[in-house]
């Protein structure tokens, strides 16, 4: 098998089971439905912990911005992921993209939780109403 289609057939693997596994959902037990909402913060916390061993800090802002709009998404009053929270993680990922590799707990690292801090902080302020661009 050549070396580019074998790098692809992980990834349509996981597809196909994933796929497959949506099809008959309605068989699996209630309490793996249960497990099954919750194994996103599972995985978050997994990946801190990868990025705190492995002394990465792209992969714990990473976490950090795969964990926020879960958050939103579970917990807010709505129900739905707002379309500021979707662009504010794209513009981050997009920024992570093309920072250094610094470790973990630094002045870079805690400079860049800050940045998306207030990103973040921006896009709750805008959607409350307590900011506007169009008065």
């Amino acid at each position: 098998m050549p070396k580019k289609l074998s790098v692809l057939l992980m990834p349509l693997l996981v597809i196909t089971v994933c796929l497959y596994a949506g099809v008959y959902m309605y068989l699996a037990p209630a309490v793996w439905l249960t497990v099954l909402l919750y194994l996103p913060f599972a995985l978050v916390v997994v990946l801190v912990l990868l990025a705190w061993h492995f002394n990465k800090g792209r992969l714990l802002i990473i976490s950090f911005l795969l964990g926020i709009p879960l958050y939103q998404l579970f917990f807010s009053l709505e129900g739905s992921l707002s379309l500021g929270y979707l662009m504010v993680v794209i513009l981050n990922l997009s920024i992570v993209s093309l920072i250094q590799e610094r470790g973990f707990f630094n002045r870079f690292a805690i400079n860049r939780i800050a940045f998306m801090g207030m990103l973040f902080a921006w896009c709750i302020a805008f959607e409350k109403g307590w900011i506007s661009f169009f008065s």
